[in-house]
């Protein structure tokens, strides 16, 4: 099982969410294929 794999599990679970980091949120998103926007410090 990959890295990535595992932190979409995690999050899945339910169990984990105060301790998730946003740069893992990032990660699964954008092996997801979804794309980044940057508008000031928002993320969209």
């Amino acid at each position: 099982m990959s890295q990535t794999e595992k932190m979409i599990l995690s999050l899945l679970c339910g169990a984990q969410d105060k301790s998730f980091l946003f740069a893992d949120l990032q990660t699964i998103l954008s092996r997801l294929g979804f794309q980044c926007r940057i508008k000031g410090d928002h993320f969209i």
